[in-house]
């Protein structure tokens, strides 16, 4: 495995090789010998503004700082080697002695020179051991063979075409991937993202298949559900994640439910919010109002009037909607302009709905989840009803909560973010709880 770390140091110290090849070796015999490793930056050396701490994680947490460190010290060994420079990592000492390989002693000190690297590459033979790398305070986690690259990601590509996507939080640490709905973006999200970052979670937002210009296809058959998992599949390829914590809402749960479903493999928990099970929601279409309750999935599979209804007026009959569905009108008045000001945003957004009797054999047949699941509803939200909401636990077979807000939208992300982040939380510490 090949962990890269990426990091502008502040300092007049260049890259070195000697120090790169050393550090890599330290690391080597951290993760191979403790199964965790530590890495982490610090101004400690007035002359090099950086230091190195490598250390095992068990035993920080079973010892504190009597964990093994490797801190910055001034030149060893000044008989003959004092004009060394400080800043340069191309040896380390144990117990006073120089040596370039020496075994890796844990639970006591070990002093050597400090390095002041631009990009730091990280070698690991075989498969790697669960750990965590941390530089600059963020944070790398090594889970599992193959190579994975740690930048942030600023977009993702497949099938020719490209994503936006905002990438906050350490690199490298637990994703969160959250999925916005109709008529949202990855912005929408704000609100729910500060509890997350705050956690210590990297959350990633896209802006999805047709949000996006330059990944907008113009035939309906693109947006079937199995293209919008892939794209999903892509961008956790992209972070470079094995698993990550899924969220979506609205739209976006509905995918979220089909990725937990075809493609477990990848998530390590979901978040359902306003979306239940699709199984829930064709059963009840058929015992409730639920039908009537989403009347807008009928009326956007005609041509081109929907388009005309959000444009007309400047979007005010699209504005006067949104906020009867509970949403506050600046956001109403945000979300509309975004469409309405790109000539094909409208299309774009409606053929997830011109999509779905294309795929209405898939959403019949959609299996039982197996991944930990919240489903997050509110009892104000007038597309989906409590038979849909209260049935959804059915279609899960693993851990499994329900999370009911009294009196809140269709619009939970926005209009309770700090609850929704709580829920999100409960459920990745289920199965986390260390994190």
């Amino acid at each position: 495995m090949t962990l890269e770390v990426a990091e502008q140091f502040t300092g007049a110290a260049q890259q070195n090789a000697d120090a790169v090849d050393l550090l890599e070796a330290l690391i080597d015999r951290v993760l191979d010998g403790a199964g965790a490793g530590v890495i982490s930056v610090a101004g400690l050396v007035p002359e090099c503004e950086q230091d190195v701490e490598v250390g095992n994680a068990g035993d920080r947490r079973a010892a504190g700082d009597a964990a093994v460190q490797v801190g910055a010290v001034q030149p060893i060994s000044p008989e003959g080697r004092g004009d060394l420079d400080p800043c340069r990592l191309d040896h380390w000492t144990e117990n006073g002695r120089d040596s370039i390989e020496p075994a890796l002693p844990r639970n006591r000190p070990v002093a050597m020179e400090t390095t002041h690297l631009h990009t730091l590459s990280v070698s690991h033979g075989g498969s790697c051991q669960p750990g965590v790398l941390r530089a600059s305070g963020r944070r790398f986690r090594c889970s599992g063979a193959g190579e994975r690259n740690f930048d942030a990601v600023e977009s993702f590509s497949r099938d020719g075409m490209r994503f936006a996507v905002v990438d906050e939080g350490p690199v490298g640490a637990e994703t969160v991937v959250l999925l916005h709905g109709f008529p949202q973006s990855a912005r929408s999200w704000s609100g729910v993202t500060r509890p997350l970052l705050a956690a210590g979670y990297r959350v990633i937002a896209p802006d999805q298949r047709g949000y996006t210009p330059q990944a907008r296809p113009r035939s309906r058959r693109a947006y079937r559900l199995h293209e919008l998992v892939a794209d999903v599949v892509a961008l956790v390829d992209a972070a470079g994640a094995e698993r990550v914590h899924l969220v979506g809402h609205d739209w976006g749960g509905g995918v979220a439910w089909m990725v937990a479903a075809l493609r477990p493999d990848r998530l390590h928990t979901l978040t359902a919010v306003s979306a239940p099970h699709p199984r829930a929601v064709v059963t009840a279409m058929l015992t409730s109002g639920q039908a009537w309750q989403a009347w807008h999935v009928g009326f956007f599979q005609v041509p081109w009037l929907p388009e005309a209804a959000i444009r007309a007026r400047g979007g005010r009959l699209a504005v006067a909607m949104l906020e009867r569905s509970g949403l506050d009108a600046d956001r109403a008045r945000a979300y509309t302009d975004r469409l309405i000001n790109d000539p094909e945003g409208p299309a774009a957004a409606l053929r997830w709905y011109r999509a779905m009797p294309l795929d209405t054999r898939v959403g019949l047949s959609t299996g039982a989840v197996t991944v930990p699941t919240t489903y997050v509803w509110s009892t104000g939200d007038i597309a989906i009803g409590r038979r849909a909401a209260e049935s959804t636990g059915r279609w899960v077979t693993g851990p499994f909560a329900f999370k009911v807000l009294e009196g809140v939208s269709h619009w939970i992300p926005e209009q309770a973010p700090d609850e929704l982040a709580t829920y999100i939380l409960e459920r990745i510490r289920s199965i986390s709880p260390t994190t």
